[in-house]
């Protein structure tokens, strides 16, 4: 319930207590334990009018009424009291239970994001039987994979075009950055054999100088100095806030990316060869004015003439393209194996399930849970 505040004759206060007055009192027990409602924009408008010991004289009042009468009111005027709630004693001083109930681990996992989260998805979150798996909508053309996965034909090479686009560019990238790093290695490769090179020919030039420096070297490393300035030390300050020592971002190394088309559904690679055209057979529907997409029911098994739905399971035989029940392939067609529409023979291969949706009913055999795996808090 809602009660505006609509009276223009009567002043912001007395306008919100008389109907306090009249809603408890003359009510009776039909408000006892219920919420009471404000409107919020009437609620502000008579706080902004309102003085300061006027307001808190109507709160006095109203939370009198309140608890008398076991209610709680929302939107309750002002920033500090936007949600008064008047309990029992029981429930205010619930805080000693030893254990951890289920109300107060969804609390603490919504408020915090810790914890993984899962929920029951309903019959609006699952797809019909004939509609595409990208579009969500009835298919104008269908095809289905090997593994039973229904597709538009149009949005099915639509999408391997998109991605035999997106894998040739990915392949480009990788082989541009492949090529530059044999460049660079190259290029450091010739810069050392030529380092080596110039330091055997300048020793060669100046034997003198070499036995020097051997000695020098068995002096330094006799030493043992303690200080952080020597042996090159000086060089490697953790200054990072030094400009000259600001660490400096590396190139992403870029890994070799999957030639391969895969399906948006199973992951399984997926080619235009591999897709199987299938045909619904639409019910006998003397209502030709309606669109076939607006009907509940739409198609039925091309034998049995069953009205094909999301609770019903559903083959496609790849030698005709036609949708029977799994009931009629049981019953019928795996009797003798051959196609009842053309009668060509039947392999295991060629009976394909349909991925069909779900009604929404837990046991319909469709996996109705979703879970999102978020990181635990560790105490």
């Amino acid at each position: 319930m809602e009660w505006l505040l609509s009276s223009p004759d009567l002043n912001p206060i007395e306008n919100l207590w008389s109907i306090v007055k009249q809603k408890l009192y003359e009510g009776g027990k039909q408000y006892n334990s219920k919420p009471i409602y404000f409107n919020q924009v009437n609620v502000n408008v008579l706080y902004s009018e309102c003085a300061l010991h006027e307001y808190a004289a109507l709160k006095q009042s109203c939370l009198f009424l309140f608890t008398k009468f076991n209610c709680y009111c929302y939107c309750w005027p002002g920033q500090n009291f936007s949600t008064t709630l008047i309990m029992t004693r029981h429930a205010k001083n619930c805080t000693a239970g030893t254990v951890y109930t289920y109300h107060e681990r969804k609390k603490d996992t919504a408020t915090s994001g810790y914890g993984s989260k899962s929920i029951r998805v309903g019959k609006d979150s699952v797809k019909d039987f004939d509609c595409c798996s990208l579009t969500l909508q009835p298919c104008r053309n269908p095809v289905i994979t090997p593994d039973g996965h229904l597709y538009d034909k149009e949005a099915i090479l639509e999408y391997i075009i998109h991605k035999k686009k997106e894998i040739a560019l990915k392949l480009k990238k990788y082989e541009k950055q492949k090529s530059k790093n044999e460049a660079e290695q190259l290029e450091i490769g010739q810069a050392e054999a030529e380092s080596q090179k110039k330091a055997f020919m300048e020793n060669e030039a100046n034997p003198v100088k070499m036995i020097n420096n051997s000695t020098e070297e068995a002096s330094t490393s006799g030493s043992t100095s303690i200080s952080n300035m020597k042996q090159g030390k000086d060089k490697a300050l953790p200054s990072f806030w030094l400009p000259c020592l600001t660490p400096s971002a590396s190139a992403s190394v870029m890994t070799k990316p999957d030639e391969k088309v895969r399906c948006p559904m199973s992951g399984k690679p997926i080619k235009l060869k591999d897709l199987i055209d299938i045909t619904f057979t639409p019910i006998n529907d003397r209502d030709t004015k309606t669109s076939l997409i607006t009907k509940q029911a739409r198609y039925v098994c091309a034998v049995s003439n069953d009205v094909l739905g999301n609770s019903v399971p559903c083959v496609a035989l790849k030698t005709s393209g036609k949708v029977v029940t799994m009931e009629c392939v049981e019953k019928i067609i795996k009797k003798d194996m051959i196609d009842p529409i053309n009668g060509k023979k039947l392999t295991d291969k060629d009976i394909i399930r349909l991925q069909r949706g779900a009604s929404g009913f837990s046991a319909s055999g469709i996996q109705l849970d979703a879970k999102e795996i978020r990181p635990s808090m560790q105490a």
